[in-house]
């Protein structure tokens, strides 16, 4: 990325963004926004089933856990969709705590 062409942020968040990871962007969104989101993803995690998951988890690697191209990724774009921790599933597929604490990622559809 060429940080000269970032319209929105400076060169110092740029900067703090690649030595640390992440951003904090303060009032990127209203309290109303931020707790109608949080609001939202507390109902989708509510209504997650595990029995009805094929315990996809979520990977950036090569692993034999899951993802990295399987089906369920691979045809997420118009679902919402669940994503485990790499450890969130024991050897005997159970999940190892609970569900609220097992998805490491929760993607839905823009609409």
């Amino acid at each position: 990325m060429n940080t000269s062409e970032t319209k929105y942020l400076t060169e110092e968040q740029v900067q703090k963004f690649y030595r640390d990871g992440y951003l904090r962007i303060p009032a990127f969104l209203t309290k109303d926004e931020t707790d109608a989101l949080l609001t939202r993803s507390k109902q989708l995690l509510d209504d997650f089933s595990v029995e009805d998951h094929p315990l996809t988890r979520f990977t950036t690697g090569e692993s034999d856990k899951g993802h990295v191209g399987d089906d369920y990724f691979l045809n997420s774009g118009d679902k919402i969709r669940y994503f485990l921790e790499e450890d969130a599933v024991d050897k005997d597929g159970k999940l190892t705590r609970d569900k609220t604490k097992a998805v490491n990622k929760l993607a839905q559809p823009c609409m």
